[in-house]
C-alpha cells in the first residue's frame, strides 16, 4: 500500500490523521493519504499567499517550475497514470 506525505511551505509536514484511498472499481484500498487539520490548511493557504507575493512577478521562475513539473510528470508517467486510474 502506498503512503503519501503532505508538503507545506516547501517542507514535509506530519499529520495526526490519515485516510484510506479506495479503488472504486474494485473496492480495494491501495493507499493512505494525509488528512490535514484545519490549522494545517490555514498554514498552507498562508504559505501560498506569501509565495504569491514574489512568485507572481518572476516569470522565468514560474516557467522553469512548470518545465520541471512537466519533466517530472513525463518521467513518472506510468506510475502516475496507474495511481490516477485507481483513484
Amino acid at each position: 500500500m502506498s503512503e503519501f506525505s503532505m508538503t507545506i511551505d516547501g517542507g514535509e509536514v506530519a499529520t495526526e490523521k490519515s485516510f484510506l484511498v479506495t479503488n472504486p472499481a474494485t473496492g480495494e484500498v491501495f493507499a493512505e493519504a494525509p488528512e490535514p487539520s484545519r490549522a494545517q490548511v490555514d498554514q498552507a493557504m498562508n504559505a501560498a499567499a506569501r509565495a504569491f507575493e514574489s512568485w507572481q512577478y518572476d516569470r522565468p521562475l514560474r516557467q522553469k517550475a512548470l518545465e520541471d513539473l512537466a519533466s517530472a510528470v513525463e518521467a513518472n508517467l506510468e506510475e502516475l497514470a496507474e495511481i490516477i486510474t485507481m483513484e
